[in-house]
Formats: structure tokens, C-alpha cells, sequence
């Protein structure tokens, strides 16, 4: 009687293990198919792109109406303007309703976002596919120029003196533009795309990070999207 007193003491028996995937494959011909499959990782629920193909396509269309808008305006067509809109609306609308979205995977959601900063990038090329025409980056493209030329760095710039104390994007876009042959153009283009890039796929881990969701990390990178400034001014050379 003592011994099966012992027995039933709870001190003496294994510890209960957590139900875990593989546990999951066992129950599954007992507790049934839905019940294995809620059983399982998270992971395995982050393992497709989702709607980012579809979009891709959605996104060029816009891209196509933006071109069309930009090619009208040059020969003054009236209605250019608001095609233009709705290239831009055509863009980004189908990328918000997805990010939106409660069932887009983290990985879907990186995606997303990258590729609607790259999209949003390609918008400010169309505008000046031949050359860079803002101000400041006809005063930068004439520091890399120099670079070029002479091989030194912080030669002087008549057109704004302290430019060359700070010769980052140039001397990086000399760099490039000597390993791989290009010219100043299409090298600052390479620049400033791979700034984009990297700064929008760091807005996302920063706000996954603060947040410790990834709905919220695309949301609010698409909301620091919404900024003016982040279609033309923050792309400029």
C-alpha cells in the first residue's frame, strides 16, 4: 500500500513534455488533419511570396501610365498631370490594400515594401532618363567629374564651395564608375538605387524591431513612403 501511495505522488512521475511539431505528425491520425496542422510552426506558414508577383505586374502598369504621362507632358499634352496621378495610384494602391492585410507573411511583406521603394525610384528616373537636371545634382555630378579627372579628392566647386569637404556619394560613385566602366550618369544611378534599397529594407527591421510586428513594420514604412520628399528629393544624386 505504501508503494502505490509513492506511485501516485506526482513527484514521482515524468514531467509532461510540450506538444511540439513533430509531436504533431503522431497525433495527426488521432486528433485529425486540422488539429496537426494547428500544431505546427509558424515558419512553415511564412514559406510563400503571396501576392508579390502579382503586384510586380500591377506595379509595372503603373510604371507604364507614369511613362506615358512623362512622354505626354514634354510635348504639352494638358492631360499628362493627371494621368501621372493615376500611374501613381495604380502603383501603390494594390501594394497598400496587401500590406494591409492581416494573411501577408513576414516575407511577402520585405518584399513588398523593397520593391515598392525600387518602383517609386524608377518614377524619378523616368523624369530624367538621359541625365541628372536637379540643381544639386548637377553641382555633385561636377565633384565626381573632377574625381575622375584628377584623382584627388576636395578640389574646389565654384558653383558651391563646401560640397567637396564631403566627398562620400561622389568618391563612391567614381569608384564605381571606374571598376565598371560606366559613366558618371548610369554609375550615380546604381548609387543612389542601392541607398533606396538599403534604406527601405532598414525602415522595415527598424519598425519590426520597435514594434514586434511585421504588419505594423510595413505599414509604417509605407506610411514614411507617403512623404513627398520620398519621390523626388530623397532620390536625387
Amino acid at each position: 500500500m505504501k508503494d502505490i501511495g509513492m506511485l501516485k505522488n506526482s513527484r514521482f512521475l515524468p514531467t509532461a513534455q510540450p506538444l511540439t511539431v513533430e509531436t504533431s505528425s503522431i497525433l495527426g491520425p488521432v486528433f485529425g488533419p486540422v488539429q496537426a496542422r494547428d500544431l505546427a510552426s509558424p515558419a512553415t506558414k511564412d514559406a510563400g511570396w503571396g501576392w508579390l508577383p502579382a503586384l510586380s505586374l500591377s506595379g509595372a502598369c503603373g510604371l507604364l501610365l507614369v511613362a506615358v504621362a512623362d512622354t505626354l507632358s514634354r510635348s504639352g499634352t494638358g492631360w499628362a498631370e493627371p494621368l501621372f496621378w493615376a500611374g501613381l495610384l495604380a502603383l501603390v494602391t494594390p501594394f497598400t490594400v496587401r500590406l494591409a492585410s492581416a494573411e501577408a507573411a513576414r516575407r511577402e511583406r520585405i518584399g513588398l515594401v523593397v520593391l515598392l521603394g525600387l518602383m517609386l525610384y524608377l518614377v524619378k528616373i523616368m523624369h530624367s532618363p538621359f541625365g541628372f537636371t536637379f540643381n544639386d545634382e548637377l553641382i555633385h555630378t561636377y565633384n565626381v567629374k573632377r574625381i575622375l579627372q584628377s584623382g584627388v579628392l576636395f578640389r574646389e566647386n565654384p558653383m558651391l564651395a563646401v560640397t567637396p569637404l564631403y566627398p562620400g556619394l561622389e568618391t563612391l560613385t567614381a569608384a564605381v564608375a571606374l571598376l565598371s566602366g560606366l559613366n558618371p550618369f548610369d554609375a550615380g544611378l546604381l548609387v543612389v538605387g542601392a541607398a533606396r534599397l538599403v534604406l527601405t529594407l532598414a525602415l522595415f527591421l527598424f519598425y519590426e524591431q520597435a514594434s514586434g510586428s511585421a504588419r505594423v513594420a510595413g505599414l509604417a514604412t509605407l506610411l514614411y513612403m507617403a512623404n513627398s520628399n520620398f519621390l523626388y528629393w530623397g532620390v536625387q544624386f
